[in-house]
């Protein structure tokens, strides 16, 4: 035991730098100081154990290995698994590829500790703050969302500006495609803040602008978010709540604006609202504030009788 060298070891490895007192240290770096020589004293008497016991700490290393195969699958690199999960980089290389042998094979590592994989399987390939932001993503759900915005009055222009993305990347979202992960979650966060709220027609640039952008919404068919359900909207597989041949009035919007709150509406809801408030009286600009319409499509709506939905809205329990 004396001729064995208790000086600490540094350690030369590039990717990463080991600390003293750990197992790593102890068989990687071929440390003897005494605080590596006592985690590998610690670790061999609790390895011992649990097999006495039959609770070996490594388990099939094959469901883990599925499981980052599937985050890599959905764009997630290496890197970020190894920095998101906490397992090395070069135990996460060894479970996908394995360790090069001396014949130059490679062979995945066949068994993991319980840790590593709880870790591993912790991730979720759902999980978009994952993604790089440059990595492609399905844009179905940012084409929903921007299209929606648009029967709101929101025109790619003004969401470029708000959220800072290129136009013609949003332009380019709207007709389909993928996209990067960046332009997503920002199209996103500016759908949970926007969703509910009309586009602002303080003067007549901006009158102009929302209106362009609800005409192209409507002549294109496109459909505003209350047809899409959060959960949903990103799968290209849903179908949203649309119904032609229903003239439903949201009754509970209506009695929501009729009790002081502020939402854009729209269809014979929108009909019904004005209505109703014209007739209790409401002063041209509250209704106008409400509604978060214009003056002068409030004085166009009091004449029309009928407005055709192409949704179905909720109904009053």
């Amino acid at each position: 035991m004396t001729a064995i060298d208790r000086a600490p070891k540094p350690c030369l490895h590039p990717q990463t730098q080991h600390r003293h007192g750990t197992k790593a240290c102890y068989g990687l770096d071929r440390c003897r100081c005494l605080p590596c020589c006592n985690a590998i004293s610690v670790y061999e008497q609790d390895r011992k154990k649990r097999n006495a016991y039959g609770r070996s700490n490594l388990i099939d290393a094959g469901p883990a290995r599925a499981h980052v195969a599937a985050l890599m699958a959905a764009g997630v690199g290496a890197k970020t698994i190894s920095a998101r999960s906490g397992v090395a980089h070069g135990a996460l290389w060894r479970l996908m590829y394995g360790k090069t042998r001396p014949d130059g094979t490679q062979i995945p590592s066949r068994r993991i500790t319980r840790a590593t994989a709880d870790r591993l399987l912790a991730l979720h390939p759902d999980d978009g703050t994952l993604l790089a932001d440059g990595a492609r993503v399905d844009g179905t759900g940012t084409r929903r969302r921007l299209q929606a915005l648009a029967c709101l009055g929101w025109s790619i222009g003004r969401l470029a500006a708000d959220t800072g993305l290129d136009r013609q990347a949003l332009d380019q979202a709207m007709r389909g495609g993928q996209v990067v992960a960046r332009n997503a979650r920002a199209v996103a966060a500016a759908y949970e803040q926007l969703w509910n709220q009309r586009a602002p027609a303080t003067d007549h640039r901006e009158r102009i602008s929302v209106a362009r952008s609800i005409n192209r919404a409507t002549a294109a068919g496109w459909l505003p978010p209350i047809a899409w359900d959060d959960d949903t909207i990103d799968d290209p597989a849903a179908t949203p709540t649309v119904n032609d041949d229903v003239d439903q009035v949201d009754e509970l919007a209506v009695d929501a604006v009729l009790d002081g709150h502020t939402m854009p509406l729209s269809g014979v809801t929108l009909l019904a609202a004005v209505e109703r408030m014209t007739t209790a009286a409401y002063p041209l600009a509250t209704i106008a504030t409400r509604l978060q319409i214009p003056e002068h499509q409030i004085h166009r709506l009091r004449g029309r009788d009928t407005v055709t939905p192409r949704y179905r809205t909720r109904t009053a329990a």
